[in-house]
């Protein structure tokens, strides 16, 4: 993956680099390259928690706020 940062903030701690992806490499598959959408139902990413924890997503759900009930959205492909 080649990143172009165009901006690094830094704390005692912690950097945070800021910046523009300019390739990607994903598996075959993954992307549907007609419409340039991820098929959710393959992606399973994975995200970190903060400090040396990571967690996976192995259900995804939405929340319809007039009716509660989990269902898939037009969101669910990226």
């Amino acid at each position: 993956m080649d990143i172009d940062f165009d901006e690094t903030l830094e704390a005692d701690r912690r950097h945070v680099f800021i910046g523009r992806v300019s390739w990607l490499a994903a598996r075959d598959g993954l992307v549907d390259v007609e419409r340039w959408r991820v098929r959710l139902p393959d992606h399973q990413p994975g995200g970190r928690c903060g400090a040396s924890f990571y967690v996976t997503t192995r259900g995804r759900f939405s929340i319809d706020h007039t009716d509660r009930e989990a269902r898939s959205t037009a969101g669910d492909e990226i």
